[in-house]
Parts: C-alpha cells; structure tokens; sequence
C-alpha cells in the first residue's frame, strides 16, 4: 500500500521514484516524469504507471521530529493516520507516508515489528485487545489496518463512538470469513467456482457427490497465501482432509475443484471522493504456500 503524491506538489529536495504500490487515502498519481535517471522501488520487468515521490530528508531531521510530540504537521493531511499491525505491509505504508510528511502511528505487539523503525509512534500491544486498540484510537484521526485478523467487534464499537475507521467493521468481518466473502462476490455476480459450508461429514459427502472429486476444503478463517487449504481426491480421503483443518468445529466449505494456469493479482482503489485508481496486473507465483515472487508486469491485460 503506498500513498501517491500529485505531481503539483513539491517538498523541498526530491526525486521521483516509480511504484506499483496503491493509493491508500485516494491522492492522485503521476502522469508525466522529468526527464531524470531513477531506479526501481519494485522489481518489476516494466516500470509501471503510478510514481511516488521519496524525500532526501536526513535521518536525524526525522528522530528529531519523532521526540518533538507538539511538533505541527506539514504534509498533504494533518491527520494522523493509525495503523493496526506493523508487518511488512505496515512498514511500506510508513514509508510511502512520511514521503509525504503524513504521520503513521502502530500498534503492534512486536517491539521489533518491520514498521516499528519508520513509523511516528509505536505502541506495543495487541490489536485483538479491545482496551489497547480504544486507547491507541485516541493517538489518531483515522484507524486502518494492514492486516485483516483484528477484532471486528471493538472497530463497530470505535464507529459509534465516533471514531473514523477505514474500513468499516463490517467490511473486515467480510473478509475475515473466506466463506462470507464468496457469498458477497456471489451476490454480486462475480464468477466463481460452486461451494457450499458444511458442517458435519454428511453435508461434506454430499457436497463431493455433488461437486465431484478431487475437492477443495477450506478453512472459513484465518486462511491466506495457500494455508487453510486441504484437497479430498476421493471420498475416501474426506475425513483426513477435515481433520486436517481442524475439524468442522473450526469453520470449513469446499470449492468445486478449478483447474488454473496461472494466478493473476491486481490493486483497485477507491478515494473518498469516489475516484477509482487501478494498478498494472502482475503473475503472482507461490511456492509452499507462501508467496515466493511477483511475476512480470503483464501490459497486455
């Protein structure tokens, strides 16, 4: 997630650095570089469209600031930005912002955690602590997340109190829950592959007999980059894959079985003001289940 400058603004000694990364808060992108010598901040094959600007500003400038709490703001926004989870996602959202001299304050229950460095405050503590995440709420004008698995309830509870928080609870509980997120896509009539929840081995029988082998099963939750995943070849191979995953107990569907040649990723942002920003397709390639690289940027699409 990067935040993009507009090309109209200027902070004092810059050069332009090309990014693939979105727009969190829906500032506009650059259209037209200088004719100057950059280097990539992605490795990509071809330099995609959207740029950021990175600021030549001096480490010390910036400890400096960080001590200086009363220090006013001099960016694009003087709202403070707080961000549950300070992962590699986290880290790359601080960066791209303090390019922009927005302040990004995290919570995060590492002290060493990969934002922690750039950010403008840390505070250490979970962010599936609802006391933690109200009292660290207080610190910032707008209350987002860098990663889903935070606690929805304590967010819908922020909302009514007035706290601005993007996105909205029930956006979050939508995809925490892969099964509920299908449903969505469902509803509004995006392809899918058929699937169904169970939640016993009859219901998990049927759906093999109506689906047909092999069959995906997945975990409704906590289920990311190939984890959560089991595939039933037979009907006899059912309840190991279940079992596998936790049991019916932890929340499970299966997926009629879609054969792919490649996967393929692209980032769609939406501004306040409604303006829509889409970012090139890339190949996403995974091995193990984790993401091992992002293939080359696919200009054809």
């Amino acid at each position: 997630m990067y935040l993009m400058l507009n090309p109209n603004h200027q902070f004092g000694s810059t050069s332009p650095v090309c990014s693939n990364r979105s727009p969190l808060l829906g500032f506009g992108t650059f259209r037209n570089l200088r004719k100057t010598s950059f280097a990539s901040s992605y490795p990509m094959h071809k330099q995609p469209r959207a740029c950021t600007i990175a600021c030549n500003t001096s480490t010390k400038t910036v400890v400096s600031q960080r001590k200086e709490d009363i220090a006013p703001i001099h960016g694009l926004s003087e709202t403070v930005v707080g961000v549950l989870g300070g992962g590699q996602l986290g880290r790359m959202l601080c960066q791209a912002a303090s390019q922009m001299s927005i302040k990004v304050n995290i919570l995060d229950p590492m002290a060493n955690c990969p934002a922690s460095s750039v950010s403008n405050y840390h505070m250490v503590g979970s962010y599936n602590d609802s006391a933690k995440v109200e009292e660290f709420a207080k610190s910032c004008g707008i209350l987002t997340v860098e990663i889903e698995h935070v606690d929805a309830d304590t967010l819908e509870k922020l909302q009514k109190q007035g706290v601005d928080c993007q996105p909205k609870a029930s956006t979050i509980r939508i995809i925490q829950d892969k099964y509920l997120q299908k449903v969505h896509f469902s509803r509004n009539n995006i392809p899918l592959p058929k699937f169904v929840q169970i939640n016993d081995q009859e219901s998990a029988q049927r759906a093999g007999q109506e689906f047909g082998y092999p069959l995906m099963i997945k975990s409704r939750r906590l289920a990311y980059d190939g984890r959560g995943n089991a595939v039933a070849k037979t009907e006899n191979e059912l309840t190991s894959a279940i079992n596998a995953l936790g049991g019916f107990d932890h929340g499970l569907y299966v997926e009629q079985w879609a054969p792919f040649v490649k996967e393929l990723a692209v980032i769609v942002a939406r501004g306040r003001d409604n303006s829509i920003s889409c970012y090139p397709v890339v190949e996403t390639v995974h091995r193990q289940d984790d993401m091992f690289d992002v293939g080359k940027y696919l200009s054809h699409c």
